[in-house]
Formats: C-alpha cells, structure tokens, sequence
C-alpha cells in the first residue's frame, strides 16, 4: 500500500475511532481519568448550556488537549454536549451508582496500577483537587455506561453487522478507499476488523440515541 493511501485510512480510523469516543469514559494511564471531563473542577468561561448545565471552554481544551489536538474546538464542544445530555438522561432514569459503587469501581482501576485508594487519595490533595468530585464524575462514568449499553438495545437502534458495514463502506467511500484496502491496513497494523466494526456498530446506535435526545434538549452556546 502506498503511502498516500496509509495516511488516508490513518486517519479513517482515527476519525472511527472518534466517532465511537465513548462518552469520554475512558480511564487515562496516569493517576487520574483525564478523559474525564464532567467534573466539576475544571472551571472557567461558559462555552455552552445543555438543559441549563454548564460546559466551559477549559472542558473543551482539556479535550482537546486529551486527543492531541487531533480535534477541533467545535468538534469537543458538541462531544461534550453529547456526553452532558447522555449523562443527565441516565440520571433521570435512575442509573447513577451509589457513592460505594462508585468508589469500588475506582479501587479496581487503581489497584491495576498498584495502587492503594489511600495513595490515590493523597495524589489529589497534592494535586489539588477533591476525591468526592472524582467519585461525582466516576458515578457519571458509570450512570452512562451502563444507560447506553441498554438504550441501544432498544429496537429503534438495533442494527445488524451487515447494516453497519453498508455504513462503514459509505464512509470509505467518501474517503475514496475501498473496504479491502481498510481490511488491509487493519491486518498489517494488528487490528481485527470485526471488533473495529462492533465499535463502529456501536457509535451508530449511539448516534442515533443522541439524536432523539437532542430533539428534547435545550442548548444554548455562548
């Protein structure tokens, strides 16, 4: 495969995997979820409102920031917005964990690094943040997990593998690549396809879920 070819589907797939950004839930490698960005020490001007919550303009470059610059401004915005309406959807319909639930979640994701809730306790007060906010946003985290995993079972978005990769070719297509050629860099780079497809599945159902909820959501922008 030429070269012009391998940057094009490089970034086919880093847009994929933007695309399915899973509500920016990911936990980060160091010792905080810095992928996170609903907590509510990250402070500063107002970028937007969704249903009267604030999202600022340091949330938008911290993300920003977390993809590497890979994104826009106004790309981040209305992930952001996404994931807020997301959010409050699960809370209203009874999805937010208890504060132990939470906290064992977060024990898991440290004890990985090897280490203890006491360290991990202590790394934020010398970084200056606050443990009941992170376990306020690790509730988040979960509330919307476990929303969108059952939301997207609903029949309204179910979609078959086959439906979802009509949608995939689409997308190559307006790429001016083929489905091979993806399958192909996939395989040289140690990909597999069918999970590259699931996720891409997933994003469409979650897209779709975005979209109705979009429709009763109040935005505002500043």
């Amino acid at each position: 495969m030429n070269n012009s070819k391998r940057i094009t589907i490089i970034v086919l797939i880093l847009t994929l995997s933007l695309f399915v950004l899973s509500g920016c839930t990911n936990q980060s490698e160091d010792n905080t979820n810095t992928n996170d960005t609903s907590n509510s020490d990250v402070s500063g001007t107002v970028a937007a409102t969704v249903n009267g919550e604030e999202i600022t303009t340091e949330e938008v470059s911290l993300l920003v920031q977390q993809q590497q610059g890979a994104i826009s401004e106004s790309y981040a915005l209305e992930r952001l917005i996404e994931q807020k309406m997301l959010i409050q959807q699960a809370r209203a319909e009874g999805y937010t964990p208890t504060d132990q639930e939470a906290e064992e979640y977060l024990k898991d994701i440290i004890s990985q690094r090897g280490q203890t809730l006491e360290e991990y306790k202590q790394y934020l007060e010398q970084q200056g943040a606050s443990y009941e906010e992170r376990i306020q946003s690790y509730k988040d985290q979960l509330a919307l997990q476990n929303y969108i995993e059952d939301a997207i079972t609903a029949e309204k978005y179910t979609m078959t593998d086959e439906e979802a990769e009509q949608e995939l070719e689409e997308l190559l297509t307006e790429q001016n690549r083929t489905l091979d050629e993806y399958k192909e860099y996939l395989q040289e780079e140690g990909y597999s396809y069918e999970e590259q497809l699931q996720n891409y599945k997933v994003g469409l159902q979650r897209q779709a879920l975005i979209e109705d909820l979009r429709e009763d959501a109040v935005v505002e922008y500043y």
